[in-house]
This record gives C-alpha cells, sequence and structure tokens, in this order.
C-alpha cells in the first residue's frame, strides 16, 4: 500500500472504524464494485472475516450491496461516510470538520474513475436499523425544496414526532416546502398528528399494510414495508431502500395523491372526538 492510502486507513480509524473496515473500505474505493471473492483477493484478508466485516459496513451504511447473485459490494462515497461519522461520534468541534475535509479529499482522490457506460444512472442504498433510516429521512428532509409526501402508518406518525423528525419537516416548510403525510390517525396518534398539522397537512386513512414511502421533489424516494412496527427508535426490524430514480418517485407519487383524494383532512384545531365524525 502506498504511503497516502495508509494514511487514509489511519485516519479512518481515528473516526471510529476498525483497523479491517477501513482497509475493507478503502479497497473498495480504489478497486469500484467487486465480488466477495474479488475482495479476498485484492485485500488479502481472512475471507469469513471480510464476511462479517463487509455486513457490519452494510449495516452501518458505509457499504453498498446489489441485489444481483453473486452480490457485488460498493464503498458509499466519502463525503456520506465521513459526515455519517462524524454524526455517531458527535465530533461537534470545527477542528474536526475542517480535517474531515482534507480526508475527503484524500479518498475521493483514490476512488477509481469508472467509464460512463458502467456507472447507473440511478442509485439505490439497502438502510438496515430503524436508526439508519431515520437518519436517511432526516437527510431528505434537509434536501428538499418543494415538497415531501409521505404515507406512514399510525406507529410511523408517532416516531416521526419523537425522533425529531418533525423539527426537521418543520424546518423544510418553513423554507417553503409542501409536507404532506397519510396515515391512520387514531387517539393513540393524534396529539403527533395535531403537531405535524402545525406546518403541513395531515389526512387519515386506513392503509391496508404496514408500509411506508416518502417522495421528496420526484427526485427521491424511501419504500419499506416494516416488519417491527413499535414506536421504538432502535429497532433492527426496519428495512427500507433509498433510490434516487426520478421514475420512480413520479410512479409513487402519483399513488400518493390517488390516495389523498380519498384520506380525510385533520388539523391541529380538530378534537379526537372529530376522528369518529
Amino acid at each position: 500500500m502506498s504511503m497516502d492510502t495508509l494514511h487514509c486507513i489511519k485516519n479512518l480509524q481515528e473516526y471510529g472504524l476498525t483497523l479491517n473496515q477501513a482497509t475493507l473500505y478503502v479497497n473498495l474505493l480504489m478497486h469500484g464494485s467487486m465480488k466477495l471473492s474479488d475482495i479476498v483477493y485484492t485485500s488479502g484478508l481472512n475471507k469469513m472475516l471480510i464476511y462479517r466485516t463487509i455486513k457490519k459496513m452494510v449495516e452501518l451504511g458505509f457499504v453498498q450491496s446489489s441485489f444481483t447473485r453473486p452480490k457485488h459490494f460498493l464503498a458509499v462515497p466519502p463525503k456520506e461516510t465521513l459526515s455519517s461519522l462524524i454524526e455517531e461520534n458527535d465530533y461537534n468541534l470545527r477542528r474536526e470538520k475542517e480535517e474531515s475535509a482534507f480526508l475527503i479529499e484524500a479518498l475521493t482522490s483514490l476512488t477509481k474513475k469508472l467509464p460512463c457506460e458502467e456507472v447507473s444512472s440511478a442509485n439505490f442504498k439497502v438502510l438496515q436499523g430503524r436508526k439508519q433510516v431515520l437518519r436517511v429521512v432526516n437527510q431528505m428532509a434537509e434536501r428538499a425544496r418543494l415538497e415531501e409526501n409521505a404515507i406512514n402508518t399510525a406507529a410511523g406518525i408517532i416516531r416521526c414526532v419523537s425522533s425529531g423528525i418533525s423539527e426537521v419537516n418543520e424546518n423544510a416548510a418553513k423554507r417553503g416546502v409542501k409536507m404532506r403525510w397519510i396515515a391512520p390517525i387514531h387517539v393513540e396518534n393524534f396529539v403527533e398528528a395535531r403537531r405535524l398539522c402545525e406546518f403541513g397537512e395531515v389526512r387519515n386513512l386506513e392503509v391496508p399494510s404496514p408500509i411506508r414511502f416518502i417522495v421528496m421533489d420526484e427526485s427521491e424516494t424511501l419504500i419499506s414495508s416494516i416488519y417491527d412496527d413499535s414506536t421504538s427508535l432502535n429497532s433492527e426490524g426496519d428495512v427500507a431502500i433509498w433510490i434516487d430514480d426520478m421514475n420512480i418517485s413520479k410512479l409513487m407519487n402519483y399513488l400518493f395523491y390517488n390516495l389523498w383524494k380519498d384520506a380525510k383532512p385533520i388539523s391541529n384545531k380538530l378534537s379526537e372526538c372529530d376522528l369518529y365524525l
């Protein structure tokens, strides 16, 4: 390995990655999308060790895995990885943020430049665990410029408020972003629904299955079928897919607005008894 590569690996360890995680991440940046056997060959590490490390990196959101067989693995761009590490380790001091910019630049210089025909026009991530899902939901709201439409479960409305996402959504609304939610509104989540009504629109509809999706500006979509629909913010039984394909976003928005027409509006002035009228 070159001195620059070793320096990047050392710096990634200082941001919280283990030696094996940092080594595999840099290896994927340098070689691009690879099968497990290719990673074993290029890294020189033990196959079982690589398998466990890659699995953990996917869970952390630093490596993407394909749906193909055999699976291919691709490093998430350095800027996203460093941002997540800084957030996870509460790096709030300006010195760390300034130093991270130099590390991002160094890692980016190692990234393999793929020919145009190899680059997909759409990107996707498989999100594993509620903590990672909520982080991406927050990031979508921060990027929103026009509108954000969401279908959620009754418990999902509670999670939206208890996790602090509602504050991020409120900030987006202050920028002029139209915020809309469709969800079953019951006595149990009525207080949270009224909170969302303070800066967005909420409509009551019994969705037939515990599905969730969010469409932002017809450019990004997060969709999942929730296996653990509890109000816990630390559940590992929450798996979602994020994708920035415009055609998928348009299709999901078409579904949203068809359901929106049939849903019953509520407001922060309604009382619980109005749910049954």
